[in-house]
């Protein structure tokens, strides 16, 4: 979220706050931000009625327009990405008449404008949070290929994980000759010089604890720093704000490499490099980590003892949590949030979540941006770890609504219980139509008689007639 103007959001009075959506997160906070009785503003499609000289109506069109909507309802539609707000017009408009009906569509790269009576403490933090991810990024992992010339830096929070910016530098391709070499040495140098002012202008360091380089080059790219970067290569960029926190950093031993045999710079690595020993010896504390490490738990529980854990079935862990035999519970918070899609799923999943917790277990709602996320949704966005073993909820399925009958229930013993079969349809004695006849079956032409006159004399002899040369 980038804020374009923002009043005094803590004055009494209320004030305006504009902001440019840049994620899909973004939408959710926004959702969360707009009250009823707020106005929002933004650019919107509206049908609009043309009219002909004498001022009859002639037909409609669409119109881009830019309306003042005095918020009545919002709703957040997280498959297609947008917040849609539905109001009345309370701005004068050439188009649209005061104190129509409309609703905005907000999506993302969307301008926005909420004016509010009074800015709730919580609000003021959200929209901090959203528009300043690195403020709070405990972590800091830059992925770099130097070869290529490309570079990304990334922002973990306890909440996602946010591009922070981006390197790209063409590198020459024959670098054999001695111009080559030369032209390789000098792009190889504003490389580096590019990822120094990423470092140096989008981090903060009063709260990051650990800046992993990984990638190849990210060995060499560290020594540098440590020489010559941070000393005669600097030249004007000493006077660079974020210059001294960065020398103090590397100098106090914030940096490390890790994940050499990484290649890619995409943000699916960082998975990987939340595993390497070197990274996790220095966020254990972080709340980054804390999620890596309870899904990490997991696995290693489930290869200890399979009949221990369960995962993907929301009714298996619900009857876990009925006997009191859940020791720790992994959830997806967009599975709890007004965002899902499915409501009754989403009560299902807040009713286990509500278990889970009043029956002593240590719940983890992983959010959806977050590193590990992914990993817990290949697990089907639930799972959890036993303190006992129950083998006979290994098969409990969760009953999809297209399913043909009820789901399975729980018998006295435990043991499931299929449910009867559904009844016979009557029987309803029908004619059965004839098959269609095949098509008949054409006859062939008549071959053309060949008619031989005995009186023609061919000049050949009578004993070769009939046969053709």
């Amino acid at each position: 979220m980038k804020i374009v103007h923002s009043d005094d959001l803590e004055a009494r009075e209320g004030g305006s706050l504009t902001v440019v959506m840049e994620e899909s997160d973004d939408l959710w906070v926004l959702y969360n931000l707009v009250d009823p009785d707020d106005t929002v503003r933004c650019g919107t499609l509206r049908k609009v009625n043309k009219s002909d000289k004498a001022g009859a109506k002639a037909a409609t069109e669409k119109r881009r327009v830019t309306l003042s909507v005095r918020a009545i309802a919002s709703e957040y539609d997280g498959i297609a990405d947008v917040v849609r707000v539905s109001g009345v017009n309370v701005a004068e408009n050439d188009y649209v008449k005061m104190g129509a009906h409309h609703t905005l569509e907000v999506g993302v790269r969307t301008k926005v404008t909420v004016t509010k009576g009074a800015w709730a403490t919580h609000q003021r933090e959200a929209v901090k949070r959203a528009a300043d991810a690195a403020a709070t990024a405990e972590l800091v992992a830059l992925l770099m290929d130097a070869d290529r010339g490309e570079a990304r830096l990334y922002v973990l929070t306890e909440a996602l994980v946010k591009s922070a910016a981006a390197v790209d530098v063409a590198m020459p391709k024959n670098t054999k000759a001695a111009y080559g070499a030369k032209s390789s040495d000098a792009a190889r140098l504003k490389f580096r010089r590019k990822c120094r002012e990423a470092l140096a202008a989008k981090v903060n360091w009063d709260a990051v604890k650990c800046v992993a380089i990984c990638g190849n080059g990210g060995k060499d790219f560290l020594a540098w720093l440590r020489s010559d970067g941070l000393g005669t290569d600097l030249g004007a960029a000493a006077t660079d704000a974020g210059v001294p926190a960065l020398k103090k950093n590397v100098a106090g031993g914030a940096f490390c490499v890790a994940g050499p045999q990484i290649k890619e710079t995409h943000k699916d690595a960082l998975r990987v490099l939340l595993k390497e020993p070197a990274v996790k010896k220095r966020v254990a504390d972080t709340s980054v980590a804390r999620f890596c490490a309870a899904l990490d738990a997991f696995g290693d529980a489930q290869r200890r003892d399979a009949d221990r854990c369960l995962f993907g079935s929301v009714d298996a862990a619900t009857q876990a949590a009925e006997r009191a035999a859940l020791a720790t519970l992994l959830v997806l918070d967009e599975k709890l949030r007004g965002a899902a899609v499915d409501v009754d799923a989403r009560r299902k999943h807040l009713a286990l979540v509500e278990a889970a917790a009043a029956s002593g277990a240590e719940v983890f709602a992983f959010p959806s941006r977050h590193v590990a996320a992914e990993g817990l949704r290949d697990l089907g966005g639930v799972a959890c770890v036993l303190r006992y073993p129950c083998p006979d909820l290994q098969d409990v399925v969760d009953f999809l609504p297209d399913a043909p009958g009820p789901p399975a229930a729980p018998s006295e013993a435990g043991t499931v219980v299929a449910p009867p079969p559904p009844p016979a349809a009557a029987h309803v004695e029908t004619k059965k139509k004839a098959p269609p006849k095949p098509p008949a079956k054409k006859k062939a032409a008549p071959k053309p008689k060949v008619v031989h006159d005995d009186d023609y004399d061919d000049g050949y002899d009578d004993r070769y007639d009939g046969y053709d040369y």
